[in-house]
């Protein structure tokens, strides 16, 4: 994934000074095309490939491509697309209010986002991978699935019911492309579509509700790896990280199917090097993404375990503490040996369930190392055939 979803949070924010208007955030630097932005707190640079401030609408358009190698990479890049700004009398809020012309509407903000990206991805030599938004422009979404582009979009109020048939039957194949933060208690999104399935319809899956009440993007936390963190139970962040890798290893496997697509066109057909590197690449994405999945369930599973054994422990000196009070006249080694007799020794309190999650958790790591190692050889293999195919590396 060239952009994390941290990434894609803040290009949210630099979005709004596309707006020739009005310096909407003054402490972000205004995106100018054919320039290096330099991504506040993730120091990460991008280029900006394209800009739209559209003053019908009050539509603003952001099209950065990340830098590898000192060099635009125009095969991935990012569409993100500015929310209503309704603290001021702007034109998007003219239109939308008093012009009938809905974000969400083909003659709105949506027809021009779905134009944008559309003039962006035709570009030749130029992939757009990514789109996102935020609040109302969470019609990224349609646009996404209309494009068949992965998107994510945040505090995303959306009616999904906007979406055509086709769009719909995309979306509900391929949920794990979408992703649509939500807090559970964000007023404003209940205000606009519900923000709750009930009211909002049926999201086929892209809906990922998060503990809270915030709709400010810049509220959101992640991690050293740009993942959004969520501040939930277990099983909440569970669920979100899940979601997290699946969309990741459906992006590299669309990429992969955009370069053997390449290959064949470069060549009229693949060479044997091309197969296998297709092959073995398709496999290790594949093995990564149970890794990773496998490495999420046993961090988890880890946790579970270790607090069990602590509230075993802790069982087992509540035991000791109320058997020593009511055998006050015992010495402690008759203490022991009384609750052994009554089946409650330290062995079955502590050591045995002890045993059972040690040896749970040592399978589980071993099976991960398994697949580590699977890993690594694969990776070793695609390095080795790229170093010694001169025309693939070429390619590639």
């Amino acid at each position: 994934m060239s952009f994390t979803e941290e990434d894609l949070n803040w290009l949210n924010q630099y979005v709004y000074n596309v707006d020739q208007e009005q310096y909407e955030r003054d402490d972000l630097t205004r995106p100018e095309k054919d320039k290096i932005l330099t991504i506040k707190e993730t120091d990460k640079q991008v280029y900006v490939v394209d800009l739209l401030d559209d003053n019908t609408t009050g539509y603003q358009g952001l099209a950065v491509a990340p830098i590898v190698n000192g060099k635009p990479d125009y095969n991935q890049i990012a569409v993100v697309s500015a929310g209503t700004d309704s603290g001021e009398y702007t034109t998007d809020v003219w239109s939308a209010v008093f012009q009938g012309k809905a974000p969400f509407q083909g003659e709105g903000q949506l027809g021009v986002a779905d134009n944008f990206v559309g003039k962006v991805n035709g570009t030749d030599g130029w992939t757009v991978t990514q789109l996102s938004g935020y609040s109302q422009s969470a019609y990224m979404m349609l646009v996404g699935a209309k494009h068949k582009i992965p998107t994510t979009v945040f505090n995303g109020w959306f009616l999904y019911a906007n979406l055509s048939e086709d769009e719909k039957k995309f979306m509900r194949d391929n949920p794990e492309l979408f992703i649509n933060y939500r807090n559970t208690k964000d007023m404003t999104t209940f205000l606009n579509d519900g923000n709750w399935q009930l009211w909002a319809g049926e999201d086929f899956g892209t809906i990922v509700w998060v503990e809270g009440s915030s709709h400010n993007i810049f509220d959101w936390e992640f991690d050293e790896n740009g993942y959004l963190i969520v501040q939930g139970d277990l099983a909440e962040q569970g669920l979100v990280r899940r979601k997290q890798i699946e969309k990741q290893a459906a992006m590299l496997l669309r990429g992969l199917s955009t370069l053997a697509a390449k290959l064949k066109a470069s060549g009229g057909g693949l060479s044997s090097s091309e197969k296998i590197f297709l092959d073995s690449s398709e496999a290790l994405i594949i093995l990564s993404n149970a890794a990773t999945l496998m490495q999420t369930g046993l961090d988890g599973a880890t946790k579970i375990y270790q607090e069990a054994i602590a509230e075993a422990e802790s069982l087992w000196q509540d035991t000791l503490q109320r058997a020593q009070g009511i055998g006050t006249e015992l010495t402690y080694s008759e203490v022991l040996e009384a609750l052994e007799n009554g089946g409650a020794s330290e062995d079955v309190i502590v050591g045995e369930p002890t045993e059972y999650y040690t040896t749970k958790m040592a399978k589980a790591k071993e099976m991960y190392t398994s697949f580590d190692n699977l890993i690594e050889e694969i990776k070793g293999s695609i390095a080795k055939l790229v170093a010694t195919d001169q025309e693939l590396a070429s390619q590639l």
